[in-house]
């Protein structure tokens, strides 16, 4: 099997968010340590994008109590993803594409197409983490404790964590 040692199969989820989902069992309980549900500071050095996301993420990972001091690292790291994302999506959409055309006439993928798509890897990962994809919300079943059931069903809780999706 591959993998470390130790760390094969399926992550472990923090105590708040299986008593979110409805799983939380104190029979297989293992000595997990639990954190404070707390809002931290986002770093300085955040971009002015990055900061921007993390005052829209902030108080829904809150509100779904999955969010604390000890999280700030993966956060930041999250909001710096997001913001590399729109970054180049704003370039290729500036430039009307995904290539360019080199002085000797060769076409080449244009390097704000691989920062983005190296971004939406990083952005799928860390959101995945504070359960914000619609596979880690349905596989959490996370709900927002003052909402009525009709506000709480999948499809809203993953509306109000991600903005609705346009359709066209």
């Amino acid at each position: 099997m591959s993998g470390t040692k130790g760390r094969s199969g399926r992550r472990r989820l923090p105590r708040s968010v299986k008593e979110t989902a409805g799983t939380y069992r104190p029979d297989r309980e293992t000595g997990n340590v639990e954190v404070a549900v707390e809002a931290p500071n986002p770093p300085s050095w955040l971009s002015r994008e990055a900061a921007r996301e993390w005052r829209r993420v902030v108080p829904l990972l809150l509100e779904l109590e999955i969010l604390g001091l000890v999280n700030r690292a993966a956060l930041a790291c999250y909001c710096t993803a997001w913001s590399d994302f729109h970054w180049a999506s704003s370039e290729l959409k500036r430039i009307k594409g995904k290539t360019y055309k080199t002085p000797s006439g060769q076409i080449k993928i244009h390097p704000a197409y691989q920062i983005q798509s190296r971004a939406m890897e990083q952005i799928r990962s860390f959101a995945s983490e504070f359960g914000m994809t619609p596979s880690s919300i349905a596989r959490v079943q996370a709900t927002f404790p003052d909402a009525t059931p009709a506000e709480n069903s999948e499809d809203a809780v993953a509306d109000r964590i991600m903005g609705p999706v346009a359709v066209a």
